[in-house]
């Protein structure tokens, strides 16, 4: 098991990889605590010198889990998953730095926006060449 930020997984199952053009999921997890976000790592990220993650934990419900990331004036700029994740489960979504057409993206801040059943979390990612 593991502890981050006072949230507690327990590995329910080995790591499994299905990549594809809406992100990376790694793994499925069993969580002891809140549903929670964690901030992407690392951050600020490098494209070029790989992706960034993000650990989901869903806690006390079944829910549509929905990650995406907008640019700083509103704009969609990739759409990673929009998946039923069982409660109790935690998973990690890795982000390439491409928008939704493939191609990378500019240096700056995007806002990443985790929707999971009615609770929306937003986080802070900077993309640096």
């Amino acid at each position: 098991y593991a502890e981050i930020n006072g949230v507690i997984i327990y590995q329910q199952m080995p790591q499994t990889t299905s990549k594809g053009d809406l992100g990376e999921d790694n793994g499925t997890f069993a969580v002891v605590g809140d549903t929670v976000v964690y901030q992407n790592f690392p951050n600020p990220f490098n494209p070029g010198k790989g992706g960034t993650k993000i650990i989901i934990a869903v806690k006390n419900l079944t829910a549509t889990v929905d990650v995406k990331l907008y640019s700083l004036s509103g704009s969609l700029v990739r759409a990673l998953t929009q998946e039923v994740k069982l409660a109790g489960s935690a998973y990690e979504v890795t982000w390439d730095g491409k928008n939704d057409k493939g191609e990378v993206v500019a240096s700056g801040l995007y806002y990443l926006v985790v929707k999971i059943g009615k609770e929306t979390f937003v986080k802070k990612v900077m993309v640096a060449k």
